[in-house]
């Protein structure tokens, strides 16, 4: 579930759908997290959730700089799936495509 919190599409979703403060800043709340959107564990493919589950253990044991951000694009790619994110979209949100 964190994982899934901590991705790319996520954090646009939240921030999208938060109050937004001076300069941008928008502030997590208690409204907004009950309103985000977040895929539902039992309709993701097994070999999906395997994929994710594989990738946090790894992310969690990662200690050089590069192999974190690796794992953590992987992720981020999976979680966008989740999201039926498209490329374009991807870019959009400052995902790599």
């Amino acid at each position: 579930f964190l994982a899934v919190l901590n991705s790319t599409a996520c954090f646009w979703h939240i921030t999208t759908h938060s109050h937004s403060y001076q300069r941008g800043y928008a502030r997590l709340e208690a409204a907004t997290l009950s309103q985000t959107r977040v895929p539902d564990p039992s309709r993701v493919e097994p070999s999906i959730m395997r994929q994710i589950l594989r990738l946090v253990d790894k992310r969690l044991t990662c200690t050089a700089s590069e192999a974190m951000q690796v794992t953590e694009r992987a992720l981020d790619d999976l979680v966008a799936g989740l999201y039926d994110l498209s490329v374009k979209e991807r870019r959009g949100i400052g995902m790599e495509g």
